[in-house]
């Protein structure tokens, strides 16, 4: 299946700074410019592509943090019917 990479619209080098280690896994992707609410966009892609699983990352914001500033990744969970798996940058850093 295809991947979407949904990147900030200032992003200048989508390829080699946002989606490249999307293509060294050896995944077959589609980026997406989208100027929208995060979460919106997310779910928005998520069902245009009929994604099997939506994964996302976060960033180590404390929970309450999270839910006072308006973490995407605890909002996301609730705004779709899809599985949402979300990886915590701690754990990406561990390997």
């Amino acid at each position: 299946g295809v991947q979407t990479c949904a990147l900030p619209i200032f992003a200048t080098d989508l390829e080699s700074q946002w989606c490249q280690p999307l293509a060294d896994a050896g995944l077959i992707y589609e980026p997406r410019v989208v100027d929208d609410n995060p979460v919106h966009a997310v779910v928005d892609i998520a069902d245009a592509v009929d994604a099997d699983l939506i994964v996302v990352g976060a960033r180590g914001q404390s929970t309450l943090r999270g839910i006072v500033l308006g973490s995407t990744s605890l909002k996301l969970p609730h705004e779709t019917r899809r599985p949402v798996c979300i990886v915590h940058t701690d754990d990406v850093a561990a390997g």
